[in-house]
């Protein structure tokens, strides 16, 4: 179709008998070329609302900034039920400022059926907003209409999908969810729920939720607007270096329910929760604004080496429990069961630089008080944590009961490389014959696997 050389307003809610969903629809079904487009915009400022677009190779391209594109049916028919797939749903051309959807329910975007429910690319693509739509799913919400990723991002920064109340999108139902891929920076995924159905209470799948492929500097979750992140097949979350290697550092991933459904309370698992493959210097929580990571059928947490290192990832101030498999897992080629052991508190082979889990010697109930004792490597912050039940015998933590530093001046009675640490907090709640266990992050941000378990004793 002819592009569009100036700012126009597209408005199909105005034709007579709208009632929320299109009266019109464009189907680029048998044209011939694989560069057709439904809607190119090569001015700013126009806004596209009410239209059924399908069978083109962009349903609509934005070369321009400044655009809205709100209440429309991309990649489905009219009814929002059955696929109509474009190649691409909306492809963002190196160009900023634009918002796809809007907090007003009306202005959410049905996105499904199509290869990429909305492409955006290019060193000038900054500042896309994406906020209240349906991506991958039906027009209820609860039946998937597969895209083959819901949302990919290259090369382009400062995008923000989802955001609060009525912002947030549903991003479920697609073979994976969200992609950022190489210079993919500065990117906030907040508040949305994903692999949910629109309750945020029962699965909808993707196979993964979220994957970062050589991006670095984005943000999963921030706290007071996590996102849900649960019930995909495969993983939650996966962050790796690319295909080339390129390196995926420094996100951060904060306040977010992997594995655990919008109450908060409800098992909704994922295969693994999180999965880092070669990945630098990622924080997973930090005290006050942790992640709950639970319920997911493998491991909570798991780092594995890439062709690089996978090293300085630090996990401190979550809710790690009833995983599968284990809490946090330090995957180590030479080690024979999933516990990594200890080796003298460094081994560079390994991720996270092989670092030791520590051990408590005891824990003890006194006064009032709970006093923990134990070693972990030099130059630690010990994290001790109400366990979790796990039948390998090393906790997860349920609840975080506090921190301290290791005294570097006193050597570990079980490891003469380790040092000391002792803990003496309130008891509140905890009672005798609770177990605890615990991680140590190292002064160069890399955390521990969870320690052995420990019963608490007068």
């Amino acid at each position: 179709m002819p592009q569009i050389d100036q700012a126009v307003i597209i408005d199909g809610w105005t034709q007579p008998g709208w009632s929320g969903t299109p009266l019109i629809e464009l189907r680029g079904t048998n044209l011939p070329s694989n560069n057709s487009r439904g809607l190119r915009l090569m001015v700013g400022g126009s806004t596209v609302r009410g239209l059924a677009i399908g069978g083109f190779y962009a349903a609509i391209e934005l070369r321009s900034s400044g655009n809205a594109i709100q209440g429309n049916h991309i990649g489905v028919d009219a009814a929002g039920l059955n696929s109509v797939g474009n190649e691409i749903g909306v492809q963002v051309n190196n160009v900023a400022g634009n918002l796809i959807g809007g907090a007003n329910p009306g202005s959410r975007n049905l996105i499904a059926g199509n290869g990429f429910g909305i492409a955006i690319a290019g060193s000038f693509a900054s500042g896309t907003r994406i906020e209240g739509n349906y991506i991958g799913s039906d027009l209820n919400g609860t039946a998937a209409l597969s895209n083959g990723i819901g949302i990919q991002i290259v090369n382009a920064f400062n995008t923000v999908i989802g955001g609060s109340g009525g912002s947030a999108n549903l991003i479920s139902g697609n073979t994976t969810g969200i992609v950022m891929g190489v210079n993919a920076t500065g990117n906030q995924v907040i508040g949305n729920l994903i692999g949910t159905d629109a309750s945020g209470l029962n699965a909808l799948p993707n196979d993964s939720g979220i994957v970062l492929s050589g991006a670095s500097q984005n943000s999963i979750g921030a706290s007071g607007l996590g996102n849900v992140i649960a019930g995909n097949f495969s993983r939650g979350i996966m962050i790796g270096e690319g295909v080339s290697g390129e390196p995926a550092a420094r996100n951060r991933l904060f306040g977010n329910l992997i594995g655990v459904a919008r109450d908060g309370s409800s098992a909704l698992p994922n295969g693994i929760g999180i999965h880092l493959i070669g990945a630098t210097e990622t924080i997973i929580g930090t005290i006050g604004a942790g992640n709950m990571i639970a319920y997911n059928l493998a491991d909570g947490v798991l780092i594995s080496q890439g062709l690089g290192s996978s090293d300085a990832n630090q996990v401190r101030g979550n809710r790690i429990f009833a995983n599968g498999g284990l809490g946090i897992n330090l995957q180590a080629s030479s080690s024979p069961g999933p516990v990594t052991p200890n080796d003298g508190c460094a081994n560079g082979g390994n991720p996270n630089n092989g670092i030791d889990y520590p051990t408590i010697y005891s824990a003890q109930l006194s006064a009032g008080n709970l006093v923990v004792r134990g070693e972990a490597c030099s130059g630690g912050n010990v994290e001790i944590f109400l366990a979790d039940a796990d039948p390998s015998g090393y906790g997860q933590g349920s609840r975080s009961l506090g921190t301290v530093a290791v005294d570097d001046a006193v050597p570990g009675l079980i490891d003469p490389a380790a040092r000391r640490f002792t803990l003496s907090i309130p008891a509140g709640s905890i009672i005798l014959g609770d177990e605890l266990s615990a991680v140590v992050t190292d002064a160069n941000a890399n955390s521990s696997e969870f320690g052995l378990r420990v019963t608490v004793t007068p």
